[in-house]
């Protein structure tokens, strides 16, 4: 019975649908161009007058904070983009190259070297720079905001109930939608861009971040209790470390995100790769745009790619990591060459392993012995740190030695004219060609 009264009701409900739609389809096409919204409705709600009135209110109240924020803002980001201009091109090479390698392997360290190598070759170098010094603020305040929300959403049903819907609102509109009011409230440039892509890359690292700390077992936060765990232990030393790798997701969905509106914030003059591709589209020049647009596409898969890397290497099974090919292809497993290559980059490996660790040990005991005047305690903290992370310690090292040397030895310079390559030359010649293709032309002009 009650499934006959549930099919009757659905049945119901159509047939009435219908009735519905073929009288409103009747009556549109007996009154054609007749149709018009009740002009006394649209008369009764002025809310273009609503949104000038609000307008004019907050430029006389709020816009000297705004405009307050975006100095700092201005600010840290010149002070980024000037570093990272400052930077000689080995330096930027090995930042990115030597955590893809720890993290990601040899193959996406390589491709993290041919894709910064694209951007000095093709003359892309300064406004890639400028493209991630925007990104590298803009992430940190939304990587950081975006936590700290998570954090809070999940210690609170409330506090989740409330930032629910303004996190579904932020990550369903469009990203033009913060262009507007971020020039309005932040003026033009870098400071506008930086909050509009905040804005738009929060949810996911707010939404991922209270979904991981939620998801930590019932059992393990009852054993962490029976123990005697306060709250903050509770939340500092088992939820947060179990939901690392939800947080981690969540910061590279952010990286993914920022990147998407940095290259569209080139609208409201922010600098970078974004403005290039602009201006090649403003000038029709072909070359230009693919230039600038593949060094956008090298920029989103290495961050991808590294990030991702960096939040699923935890749960990687380094045995097996050992075992397969650092760079040829795992069909060649059984190849003698093959075998002969990937033992020498082994041994290679080895050796830069066996460096990183006598390094490691004597910076440990320099630390060791000027901190145990102060701290035993702390001093056997610093040497463990040190012991258990010897290829962070070689990589800064080598970074600070780097710059050192660029500073106060032998300057490197710029990019070397030399090895600059063009793609605008050939593209912009085919394109030309094309142009006076008659078998093309015929081809792609549309039929009267």
């Amino acid at each position: 019975m009650g499934f006959q009264r549930i099919s009757n009701r659905t049945i119901f409900i159509l047939v009435l649908s219908a009735g519905v739609l073929v009288a409103s389809i009747g009556l549109a096409y007996l009154t054609a161009g007749q149709q018009e919204f009740p002009r006394l409705l649209v008369d009764s709600f002025p809310f273009i007058d609503w949104v000038n009135s609000a307008q004019d209110w907050l430029r006389q109240n709020v816009r000297g904070v705004t405009r307050s924020i975006a100095g700092v803002i201005g600010d840290s980001l010149n002070a980024v983009e000037t570093f990272m201009l400052d930077l000689s091109w080995p330096i930027v090479m090995l930042g990115f190259a030597l955590p893809a390698l720890h993290y990601g392997g040899l193959r996406l360290a390589l491709f993290c070297v041919v894709a910064i190598l694209f951007w000095g070759a093709t003359d892309m170098w300064d406004p890639a720079m400028e493209t991630l010094s925007l990104m590298f603020v803009s992430v940190a305040i939304a990587s950081t905001l975006g936590i700290l929300i998570g954090i809070a959403a999940s210690q609170s049903n409330r506090v989740d109930a409330w930032t629910r819907p303004i996190l579904d609102t932020m990550q369903t509109l469009p990203g033009f939608v913060y262009l507007t009011p971020a020039i309005f409230f932040f003026g033009i440039g870098g400071p506008p861009a930086i909050i509009a892509v905040v804005i738009y890359a929060l949810p996911p690292a707010a939404r991922l971040t209270n979904l991981g700390i939620r998801q930590v077992p019932s059992e393990t936060i009852e054993a962490a209790r029976s123990f005697g765990s306060t709250s903050r232990q509770l939340l500092f030393k088992v939820k947060l470390p179990l939901a690392l790798p939800s947080i981690l997701m969540g910061v590279n969905q952010t990286i993914m995100m920022a990147l998407g509106l940095v290259v569209l914030a080139a609208f409201i003059g922010a600098a970078g790769l974004g403005y290039e591709v602009w201006q090649a589209l403003r000038r029709l020049n072909i070359g230009w745009g693919i230039e600038g647009g593949l060094s956008i596409v090298f920029m989103a898969i290495m961050f991808d790619r590294i990030s991702g890397a960096i939040g699923s290497y935890r749960h990687r099974n380094s045995a097996a990591q050992e075992e397969r090919f650092r760079l040829l292809p795992a069909r060649l497993v059984n190849t003698p060459w093959a075998q002969r290559f990937e033992n020498m980059l082994g041994r290679l490996f080895s050796i830069f392993a066996i460096l990183s660790q006598r390094f490691a040990r004597f910076v440990a005991a320099v630390f060791q012995f000027v901190l145990q005047l102060v701290s035993s305690q702390v001093a056997g903290r610093v040497e463990t740190y040190f012991l258990r992370h010897t290829f962070l310690l070689m990589s800064i090292a080598l970074l600070v030695t780097l710059y050192l040397f660029d500073a106060y030895v032998l300057s490197i310079g710029d990019f070397p004219t030399d090895w600059e390559i063009s793609i605008r030359g050939p593209a912009d010649a085919g394109l030309d060609w094309l142009k006076t293709n008659v078998t093309f032309i015929a081809g792609t002009r549309a039929s009267p």
